[in-house]
């Protein structure tokens, strides 16, 4: 097992040896990588990067992380007068699409593995377009992509703010898919084109359930996003805000948050670092903390800084510390300190 691990200065590959990882490979030192991703179908490995100067840079690894290459980079037309900003997500699916999502919020797709990019613009001619409003940066993000595993057609995505967007074709129409979320900062809670989603997660065993953290609550589907159940009053859950969220790969039952105190005090409940964990799908939560700081802790997890793999679980934080459980979240361990805020980390 390895896992990557996009900072403020830079990729980390890390390797498992027993029970404990370490560090393979550093690249881009110095240089903010906002996400990498694993392609499980190829085995390419894609990192979006920021220079300060330079601007957001694709790059490719054909051979396990050993060196990268840079790609061709996915580019608005110029008589929409936009600039990319940053990379939001990455997804792939059997044909051997790639997708790319963007700030602002945009979905670009590659069918020649990323030597060139074309924008599905079907995506701003959804109505209510003009309303969508921006979250971070004070820009519009597209930060999940979801492909359907049994429909390639079938592409779901989560914008901030926008709510969530479903296709059927591939991209060539899109619509709404916010029934049953919330907006409780707005005075139209159940606005069809405003809804915040800060993360979608589908179970890799039961495709149809997707699980969302929501700026306003978490939120589960057991139907491929038609309809949302809203959570967020379940028994023993301390805090329902928070970024990143984590599903079972066999159990679609089984889920984890990191719990952030609230939308205008962005750090841990009571300032003790903790995951929510339910096993019921949902009814109810327990919060579990062993090997995890407290008191004095300010440690939360940016929305893609979570991932599990079989019964291993990690998640970095905004003050660069990585954590790891590989007993399905019953306890943990800090296994690195002192890096650079991380923004994202994916188990392969």
């Amino acid at each position: 097992m390895k896992a990557l691990v996009s900072t403020r200065k830079g990729l980390l590959i890390l390797g498992k040896n027993g029970q404990v990882f370490t560090v393979d490979k550093v690249h881009f030192e110095g240089v903010k990588v906002s996400i990498a991703e694993y392609n499980p179908y190829n085995g390419n490995i894609w990192a979006g990067i920021n220079h300060d100067r330079r601007g957001p840079k694709l790059h490719l690894s054909r051979d396990d992380g050993r060196k990268f290459i840079e790609a061709p980079t996915p580019a608005f037309a110029k008589d929409e007068g936009l600039a990319l900003v940053d990379f939001g997500a990455f997804g792939f699916d059997k044909t051997g699409r790639i997708y790319i999502g963007t700030l602002p919020a945009a979905l670009f797709y590659s069918d020649d593995n990323g030597e060139s990019w074309n924008q599905l613009s079907s995506l701003s001619k959804i109505n209510g377009f003009e309303s969508w409003s921006g979250g971070k940066a004070n820009q519009t993000c597209l930060h999940s992509i979801l492909i359907n595993p049994d429909d390639d057609n079938h592409v779901t995505v989560g914008i901030s703010c926008a709510g969530v967007i479903e296709s059927r074709d591939r991209g060539q129409t899109w619509n709404y898919a916010n029934k049953g979320l919330k907006t409780y900062f707005l005075p139209d809670e159940d606005a069809t084109a405003i809804q915040d989603p800060h993360l979608l997660v589908r179970s890799k065993s039961h495709p149809e359930i997707i699980w969302q953290q929501n700026h306003c609550g978490i939120f589960k589907s057991t139907d491929h996003g038609a309809s949302w159940s809203d959570l967020s009053k379940a028994s023993g859950l301390t805090s329902p805000f928070g970024f990143s969220i984590a599903v079972d790969e066999k159990d679609p039952d089984i889920a984890y948050t990191i719990p952030v105190k609230s939308d205008e005090l962005r750090v841990p409940v009571d300032n003790t670092l903790y995951i929510q964990k339910t096993t019921d799908g949902g009814k109810s939560f327990r919060s579990i903390c062993e090997g995890l700081p407290s008191g004095a802790c300010f440690d939360i997890s940016y929305r893609h800084a979570f991932d599990l793999k079989k019964k291993t679980l990690a998640f970095g934080t905004t003050t660069g510390n990585l954590y790891f459980s590989h007993d399905s979240g019953e306890s943990w361990r800090q296994e690195f300190a002192h890096l650079p805020p991380i923004y994202a980390l994916r188990l392969f």
